[in-house]
């Protein structure tokens, strides 16, 4: 059954919001929202193992198609030495962001 025009624009208005909070929340606390602590991001540098370096966020609705959000921020590589430009998953775990996964 298809979405009702309205519920349609309820659901972008939701997920509007939820973008909107998590760079808010990510730019200026490094904090959280429950259900937004997994994030695709991508290296802006040379990002070793066991390191701490800036990456930037992504999102979209058309996989293989997605867009920087804007945001930015440090995480703790946990992974494995990864080049710049490397797609790569985000966590917010324990008060700071720490890359679980990345494109190799």
């Amino acid at each position: 059954m298809p979405l009702s025009e309205e519920t349609r624009q309820l659901n972008f208005r939701i997920e509007s919001l939820e973008r909107l909070l998590t760079k808010q929340f990510a730019r200026h606390s490094q904090h959280s929202i429950v259900g937004t602590n997994l994030k695709l991001a991508k290296t802006t540098i040379a990002h070793n193992k066991d390191a701490t370096e800036t990456v930037d966020f992504y999102s979209g609705t058309t996989k293989g198609a997605e867009a920087t959000t804007g945001v930015s921020v440090e995480a703790y590589n946990r992974f494995a030495d990864l080049e710049t430009g490397k797609w790569c998953i985000a966590l917010f775990i324990d008060g700071g962001w720490e890359l679980i996964a990345g494109e190799c």
